[in-house]
């Protein structure tokens, strides 16, 4: 026990005593609002995956039809964003299924939105969140701090690298990307509740009455994704002067990032559990299980807990 606990005070980190200017010198730069954002980077991943998987369930839940996937829609318009997310919708439905099949027959012409431009939707979504890690790789490994000393030439030379302003847009578009994965996800558990557009039990209960089934689930995704549209709004438009005008124009950085990691990550987590969560399984079961079996695909992903992760697709090479 004597020597453990002596290895374990040998190992222990020591505290570090910052001489002059060492404390700016962590902070000068962009360091802390970049880790912010790419917090949120990462939590938006997961979310993008969970949803596209919980999408296509909530399609063969609802009858939905898989031709709006089909990947010459997509690449007529030539949007990589909207091709890529269709494949993954495709990989999810990926084979013929009972469900599928019920379409040969079926006189509808058209599905609501929510199901029929997930690709659309998702895929500008994935977008942003490409172009957002991009910006954070270079962010990540970038020289942030002023002055800067080039030892080559012996010269210190002041600039301005220490303002956020990119990190800021980036997370920016983090968070309007998570709003409206959100928006998009809400929309279709509101449709599997309403039994005229999904031919569902009324909130996915077979026997009503006292059960209220998962009406308040849906009442709890409309609020989230009420507060989200809050939680969006762009922090990167706002400036406000001070150190008597010397600092005039500020990113506000760190407050773009703030949603993704304040409350625990507020905004990205609270979207994944309570708007792009697993509420769409309900009714996938009670189609399958009553109805009509579904493919193979969308049956795993179901037995895994939607673990789907599109991987290289979201940034190929930076994480």
């Amino acid at each position: 026990m004597d020597a453990g606990a002596a290895g374990v005070e040998k190992s222990r980190p020591r505290a570090i005593t910052l001489a002059a200017k060492e404390g700016l010198a962590l902070l000068n730069g962009t360091q802390a609002s970049t880790a912010f954002a790419l917090r949120g980077l990462f939590d938006a991943e997961d979310l993008f995956a969970s949803a596209v998987v919980c999408g296509a369930l909530t399609t063969e839940a609802a009858l939905g039809s898989r031709r709006p996937f089909d990947s010459r829609i997509h690449e007529a318009r030539g949007q990589r964003g909207q091709i890529d997310a269709a494949a993954l919708y495709r990989h999810v439905l990926t084979d013929s299924s009972e469900i599928s099949q019920s379409h040969h027959n079926c006189s509808k012409v058209q599905d609501p939105y929510s199901l029929r431009c997930q690709p659309q939707v998702m895929g500008a979504c994935l977008t942003q969140i490409r172009q957002a890690a991009e910006v954070l790789l270079i962010e990540a490994n970038a020289v942030s701090d002023n002055p800067l000393v080039f030892a080559a030439e012996n010269e210190v030379i002041s600039g301005g690298n220490f303002h956020a302003e990119p990190v800021a847009m980036a997370a920016d578009n983090i968070a309007l990307a998570i709003a409206e994965i959100g928006s998009l996800s809400e929309r279709r558990i509101a449709l599997m509740m309403d039994s005229h557009m999904s031919q569902l039990p009324p909130f996915l209960v077979k026997n009503g009455g006292v059960n209220s089934g998962f009406m308040i689930a849906q009442v709890t995704a409309a609020a989230l994704a009420s507060e989200n549209k809050a939680l969006a709004h762009p922090h990167s438009v706002d400036s406000l002067p001070t150190s008597a005008n010397q600092e005039d124009h500020v990113s506000m950085a760190p407050a773009a990032g703030r949603p993704s990691v304040g409350d625990g990550g507020k905004h990205p987590r609270r979207t994944g559990r309570g708007v792009a969560g697993r509420r769409p399984g309900a009714g996938y079961a009670r189609r399958a299980g009553q109805q009509s079996a579904a493919g193979r695909g969308s049956s795993s992903a179901a037995r895994a807990g939607f673990a789907l992760h599109p991987g290289s697709l979201l940034c190929p090479g930076y994480r």
